[in-house]
């Protein structure tokens, strides 16, 4: 949705390692950052599934997050029950 409006959005990966990730739905992502990058996000949006379960208990994503949702203006977790943990987590 937000890549409808390039003129408003600029949309960017970011893994914690820059590498190349598949979804467990098979979609591929390349990523254009790092967590060893700097960001600047409006908005950062945290998506949901099978892997979040992981990031909940993964100290570096964990602190990522904490930093990053910290300076950006909106900070949305996809709406499932791992996500209100993460979100707990954050906090």
């Amino acid at each position: 949705m937000f890549g409808l409006l390039p003129e408003h959005y600029q949309l960017q990966i970011i893994t914690t390692d820059g590498k190349h990730v598949t979804s467990t739905q098979g979609v591929s992502l390349q990523p254009m950052l790092s967590f060893n990058d700097e960001i600047s996000a409006g908005i950062l949006i945290i998506p949901g599934g099978v892997g979040i379960r992981f990031a909940t208990h993964n100290k570096d994503i964990l602190k990522w997050l904490k930093k990053n949702c910290t300076t950006a203006a909106y900070c949305l977790f996809d709406f499932n029950r791992c996500c209100f943990t993460c979100q707990r987590w954050l906090t």
